[in-house]
């Protein structure tokens, strides 16, 4: 609508200098005046048009005016519009007519008109460089959107209960690891309304009544464009005008207290807040990773995603996307889901059916991402659409639908089915406990490390729980030590899925003589001794529970399967077991309190008459001494 304004303001200038009557003039002004008053006064300055150009045909700048006033205002009427602005061209007009006609019928979804009058002005001469390239772009937008509307997809939208969308806008959600609890950005529409962050809780069968969160986060101010990390415990979101703040609106963190509270909110600092806009964060579900959206000042138009990443407690490697993602125009409310790969996010620079259109873009490697994929019609439609989240396993997503940058008097949040082709990796929300086998209490002094050997990547971790968003058949290695307490590996493959949320236990036993463990995450090359890179984290926290042990002897000890004669699993035995003793030794532990021993093929633990057998005989453990 600014522009539409600022459209008009140059109208009623320009009906000065094309030599009509001075009575003509202050009746133009007139017209022009109703569509800026507040609210327009649309059928009055459209009549008033209307006589306008009846009395004098010649009359440009109205013959624009009233085009603008069919096209950009309720009701629309699409064929009194163009009958308007062809006036205007044949009058004298034609760059103006066609540039604002091109534009404004993009803007209602008219393709073809938009297509035609993007053509009409690349044939006009002598047209500015920087308004031609915004004509070709509309003309490449008319055309692809004139063949997508005939391919819509079905994606089954449903609004979200009155007990969800209780106040009159309701947007930018975003929902939790487990699936079962979704926050959103609500408001009254007044204008002396704040916004407030909501938290709607999943039923058997619907969700239920939205509540302010408890405790320090909501004040009288605006928060607003939330998004919470996957276990629930830290929230990401935007408040503007602050008295801490860097620029005009900053990110800021609220930490979920012991007892279900929400602290005061904490300022993310100058690695992330600068004087310029910042808003709109997105917490990937470990935390590890920070979306968010920059822009010289709100409203300018060219504001990018950047990503900031978490080491040891400070973000770090903040940059902008690269330029597969961000574009010359405006990119916005970016989402990653949990599966770490898919990127959903709204940008008006990319190809697209008019407004913000919805993209996915999957994350090839640390740096790179795939070419975006236009959301199919009618998720992307010729109106303004963002903010779209998808729950984790992929099959449904969220957004807020109603054309919140459009006047609209009510926006809702709406729940729809994700295509396959737009669905991201399922995951499944998975808490890991550590309990002492004997009491069966929690372990909270348990020091974690999380391997993920398909990223070559480790997370350290401490605590009694670790909750993580794991893609079905992904692996994970766990290294878990406690004073006191036998090492624990173990490596865990989900491969079903029969609800949104799993908790397992894994169990710690008191050291003792002649207890034994096997290295679940320590690989070897084929028929060699030579350690794969991946066995390194298990390694690493083997010799640190050695060292917090110094009291502990271990023999580590080799077994293969029966493939092969017995004299070459023995030897290949021996020398794996002494590739693990050696790691150990240059990472500090003393010779004097290991040993190693091969054993080949002698002590199976399972049948080599299967593969998954033989995996299983394959292995390296330590025996306590």
């Amino acid at each position: 609508m600014k522009r539409v304004i600022l459209l008009i303001i140059g109208l009623s200038a320009a009906g000065a200098v094309f030599g009509q009557s001075k009575s003509e003039v202050q009746r133009f002004q007139k017209a022009m005046e109703l569509l800026r008053s507040s609210p327009p006064q649309v059928e009055k300055a459209r009549a008033a048009l209307e006589k306008l150009t009846a009395s004098n045909p010649a009359y440009a700048a109205a013959w624009v005016g009233l085009g603008e006033a069919y096209s950009a205002f309720a009701p629309f009427d699409a064929a009194k519009a163009r009958h308007a602005f062809v006036r205007g061209a044949a009058a004298g007009a034609e760059r103006q007519s066609m540039f604002r006609w091109m534009h404004n019928a993009m803007n209602q979804g008219w393709y073809a008109y938009a297509d035609s009058a993007a053509s009409a002005y690349l044939d006009l001469p002598k047209t500015p460089g920087a308004q031609r390239v915004e004509a070709e772009k509309i003309r490449a937008s008319a055309r692809f959107a004139q063949s997508a509307v005939l391919r819509p997809e079905n994606y089954a939208f449903r609004r979200l209960s009155d007990s969800v969308n209780r106040l009159d806008m309701n947007y930018f959600p975003s929902i939790s690891g487990d699936n079962a609890t979704l926050y959103f950005t609500a408001r009254q529409r007044s204008e002396q309304s704040d916004e407030v962050i909501l938290a709607s809780q999943r039923t058997s069968v619907e969700w239920g009544a939205a509540q302010p969160l408890p405790g320090s986060l909501n004040t009288r101010g605006n928060e607003g464009a939330v998004s919470i990390r996957g276990d629930q415990r830290v929230m990401a979101f935007a408040a503007c005008e602050r008295g801490d703040g860097y620029g005009s609106c900053d990110i800021y963190f609220s930490i979920r207290r012991a007892d279900g509270t929400w602290s005061e909110a904490q300022n993310a600092g100058p690695a992330i807040n600068t004087t310029q806009w910042e808003s709109q964060p997105c917490l990937s579900a470990d935390g590890r990773e920070l979306f968010f959206v920059r822009e010289s000042r709100q409203g300018q138009g060219n504001a990018n995603i950047w990503r900031a990443e978490l080491r040891e407690g400070r973000w770090v490697d903040v940059r902008p996307l690269p330029a597969t993602i961000n574009t010359p125009g405006m990119e916005s409310t970016p989402f990653l889901h949990a599966d770490g790969r898919s990127l959903y996010f709204a940008s008006d620079g990319h190809l697209g059916l008019g407004g913000t259109d919805l993209y996915l873009s999957r994350r090839l490697n640390d740096t790179a991402w795939s070419v975006p994929q236009h959301l199919a019609y009618p998720l992307n439609d010729h109106l303004d659409n963002f903010g779209l989240v998808v729950r984790p396993d992929g099959s449904e997503a969220f957004l807020a639908r109603g054309g919140m940058y459009e006047g609209a008097e009510r926006v809702d949040l709406y729940q729809l089915s994700l295509p396959k082709a737009y669905q991201p990796t399922p995951i499944l929300w998975w808490t890991v406990w550590v309990a002492d086998r004997t009491t069966g209490r929690p372990v909270p002094q348990s020091e974690w490390s999380i391997s993920d050997p398909e990223r070559s990547a480790t997370v350290a971790h401490r605590g009694p729980n670790y909750q993580v968003a794991l893609p079905l058949g992904s692996p994970r290695g766990f290294q878990i030590q406690a004073l006191g307490y036998q090492l624990l590996s173990e490596r865990k493959v989900l491969g079903d899925r029969s609800s949104d949320a799993r908790t397992d236990t894994l169990w710690l036993d008191p050291i003792k003589s002649g207890q034994r463990t096997r290295l679940e995450n320590v690989y070897f090359a084929t028929d060699s001794d030579v350690l794969l890179p991946e066995s390194r984290p298990e390694l690493q926290s083997l010799a640190a529970w050695l060292k917090a042990n110094p009291s502990v002897r271990v023999q580590i000890q080799g077994h293969t399967d029966n493939q092969g004669s017995a004299a070459y699993n023995l030897d290949l035995s021996r020398r794996r077991a002494e590739g693990v003793y050696r790691e150990l030794t240059l990472q500090g532990i003393e010779s004097n309190r290991l040993e190693f021993k091969g054993f080949g093929m002698s002590k199976p633990v399972d049948s080599n008459d299967s593969e998954q057998g033989r995996a299983r005989n394959r292995r390296t453990e330590i025996l306590i001494l």
